[in-house]
C-alpha cells in the first residue's frame, strides 16, 4: 500500500487559494473573471500543476470545442507582448486593434464589455445601434 503524498503547508495554502479563486469564478457566473485566472493561477500553482489542469480542462471538452480554444491560445501568445505597449502608451489602442487577429479582438471586447457597469453597457449598445443621444 502506497503512503499518501505529504504536502508542505505552503503548497497546501497555495492550492486552497487557487481552489477558492476557481470556486469564486464559477459561483459568480461572471465570465469576465476568467480573464484574471492566468495571473492568479500563475502565482498559486507550479507550471506542472497549471499544465495538468489545462490539459484536464481541454480533455473535458469535445474536440470541436477544444481545438478553437487551443488555436486562440496559440494565436494570442505571440501578440500579447503588444498589450503592455497600449497600457504604457507606446502604441495607441487603435494601433493595437489594427494588429490584433479576429479572435483577440473578440476576446478582449468580451472581457471589456463584461467588466463594464450595466449603465455603460446600455450606453455602448445605444451607440452601436446608431443612437447618439
Amino acid at each position: 500500500m502506497n503512503a499518501p503524498l505529504r504536502m508542505n503547508a505552503e503548497a497546501r495554502k497555495r492550492h486552497r487559494e487557487a481552489a477558492r479563486f476557481l470556486l469564486h469564478v464559477l459561483d459568480s457566473g461572471d465570465l469576465g473573471l476568467w480573464s484574471d485566472a492566468p495571473a492568479v493561477l500563475d502565482r498559486k500553482l507550479t507550471e506542472e500543476e497549471c499544465a495538468f489542469a489545462a490539459l484536464s480542462f481541454l480533455k473535458a471538452l469535445p474536440v470541436d470545442v477544444a481545438l478553437p480554444v487551443v488555436e486562440a491560445w496559440a494565436g494570442g501568445t505571440e501578440f500579447e507582448s503588444a498589450l503592455p505597449d497600449v497600457v504604457t502608451g507606446k502604441i495607441s489602442a487603435a494601433e493595437w486593434a489594427r494588429r490584433a487577429n479576429a479572435n483577440e479582438l473578440k476576446a478582449y471586447t468580451w472581457a471589456a464589455v463584461t467588466r463594464m457597469s450595466t449603465r455603460d453597457r446600455e450606453s455602448l449598445k445605444r451607440k452601436l445601434n446608431g443612437d447618439r443621444g
